[in-house]
């Protein structure tokens, strides 16, 4: 299936698992690279570094290319050694889709399961390689067993594919199933990028045994990210190169990057396209295209890049505020109390996520106007954001963010996480859905994880949806919490991140309580 942009792909593995192998028998089969190497004989096409090669184990990202039936993809092939897990995590920021590499000797281990968390808390479809199944001793049913069982119940042995096994990870498949006894490709696409599915091919890299199904089914099942028009990038690391001149690694993820642009106040030198440890210079990288950038020095790994929000979309921006600042003004006729001297400076400057109670769809429309002089993108619900062609076109030129409850998907998280890096606000409604009594509903955790993830200032709110001409609607803005400082451990689970959230949604009842009082 040709795509239209180019798919990037990461290799991730417990060290030893045979991950490497595996990157080049993916090029060789491909046609990207003319010799077969190997670790152990040190002349593998992606393990550069002395270091490596004397180790046999991979220390830095490497990047190639490679083209199959039609579509151009980008391997990203990261460190497995535990050591060098934060070159791997950084890389993980620009990626479609990954391949987890697990040994058939030793199966799921400590590693493997801290790189499944990872891939899961991001969101990332995942692809998974059961390696070195011609050695004595391995046990493919087994294997199937500990995935199921430490990993995901669905997980799916893809070199002889189920369909009934299949139609049991989505009840649309299993419609789809009892109609046809066949899930249509499309359908399986469609799961395996939210992370309904999780395919599994059996076989040794070594022997180039199941590599050829496993290209097969990225081909077939690996989804083509979708681009905005204007540019924008993800940076992932930063290098420098044998002459010592600093390179900015880059995904584009908007628009095209192109050589003498202007990124601030720096200018594009030069485009480089690497493969192993040589590069090719270009005058244009388009979307989905990883590349390093010279010429810029003050770019920085996990910064989100891009030219602003469009002409167009600044017009719209402002035309908006200008309505907010009468219009929408007198309709709400709000009457503001802040809990503390620290409210007005944490929402004047820098990023923050405001929270709020949600009666209903005017809510935004109230923030946007307490929130003049700044920026604010809110999460939007995929049933009210596509609602109408005349909304969905709004809600776009504000930057509202597209959350689909219904899907597993982290596409709004990662964007939620740019916007918040590039300095914004973030609009949230924790209890998800609108309060028909007035009552706080229960909080999602949602605000919470990206307040960590972010380390960013929460701002709570309540007021009191009293909406209409000759009304006034009570407004109190409660003192920035960060979330960072409450938080128990450096890696909070489920009961932490519950905690959390609980410390929000009773804020917010202490807000509530406040403006009451009065």
């Amino acid at each position: 299936m040709a795509h239209s942009n180019p798919i990037t792909i990461g290799m991730l593995a417990h060290v030893d698992a045979g991950k490497t192998t595996l990157s080049e028998a993916i090029l060789y089969s491909a046609g990207s690279i003319r010799k077969l190497g190997r670790v152990d004989n040190q002349d593998t096409f992606l393990d550069t570094g002395d270091m490596e090669r004397a180790r046999g184990i991979t220390i830095f990202s490497k990047q190639a290319a490679y083209n199959y039936n039609g579509s151009s993809y980008t391997l990203l092939d990261t460190p497995g050694h535990v050591d060098f897990s934060a070159e791997t995590e950084r890389t993980l920021w620009v990626l479609d889709a990954a391949v987890l590499v697990i040994s058939g000797m030793d199966g799921v281990q400590g590693h493997t399961e801290t790189l499944w968390s990872l891939l899961k808390r991001l969101g990332i479809p995942v692809f998974i390689f059961v390696n070195k199944m011609d050695q004595q001793g391995t046990n493919r049913a087994g294997i199937m067993e500990q995935l199921k069982n430490r990993l995901s119940e669905s997980c799916v042995d893809f070199n002889n594919i189920d369909y009934e096994e299949v139609a049991m990870c989505h009840e649309e498949a299993l419609e789809q199933f009892l109609d046809s006894a066949h899930v249509d490709d499309a359908l399986i696409s469609d799961m395996v990028m939210n992370r309904r599915i999780f395919p599994v091919y059996f076989g040794s890299a070594l022997r180039m045994n199941g590599v050829e199904e496993l290209i097969k089914g990225i081909d077939t099942y690996a989804g083509c990210p979708e681009y905005s028009d204007e540019f924008s990038a993800k940076v992932y690391k930063i290098t420098r190169d044998d002459r010592g001149e600093r390179l900015t690694h880059l995904k584009v993820c908007g628009g095209s990057l192109k050589s003498k642009m202007l990124i601030g106040n720096e200018k594009v030198n030069q485009i480089r396209v690497y493969a192993g440890d040589k590069f090719t210079s270009i005058n244009e990288a388009p979307a989905g295209t990883v590349c390093a950038a010279t010429g810029l020095s003050e770019t920085k790994a996990g910064q989100f890049i891009g030219a602003g929000g469009g002409r167009m979309k600044l017009l719209f921006r402002w035309i908006n505020k200008l309505l907010c600042g009468w219009n929408v003004g007198l309709y709400f006729r709000p009457r503001i109390r802040y809990e503390g001297k620290k409210c007005l400076p944490a929402f004047t400057r820098g990023p923050a996520i405001i929270i709020t109670n949600h009666k209903n769809q005017m809510d935004f429309l109230l923030v946007l106007y307490l929130f003049y002089f700044r920026y604010v993108r809110c999460l939007v619900g995929k049933t009210f954001y596509e609602c109408n062609r005349f909304l969905n076109w709004c809600l776009r030129m504000l930057g509202a963010i597209k959350v689909d409850r219904f899907s597993f998907g982290m596409d709004f998280f990662c964007e939620s996480v740019e916007a918040l890096r590039r300095g914004q606000l973030l609009l949230i409604f924790p209890e998800g859905r609108f309060s028909t009594t007035g009552e706080i509903l229960e909080f999602r955790s949602t605000a919470a994880l990206l307040a960590l993830q972010t380390d960013v200032p929460i701002i709570p709110m309540w007021h009191s949806v009293n909406y209409g001409f000759g009304k006034r609607t009570d407004v109190v803005i409660g003192e920035p919490i960060r979330l960072s400082e409450l938080c128990s451990t450096a890696n909070p689970d489920a009961a932490e991140l519950d905690r959390l959230t609980a410390i929000l949604r009773d804020k917010v009842i202490e807000l509530r309580g406040m403006a009451q009082e009065a």
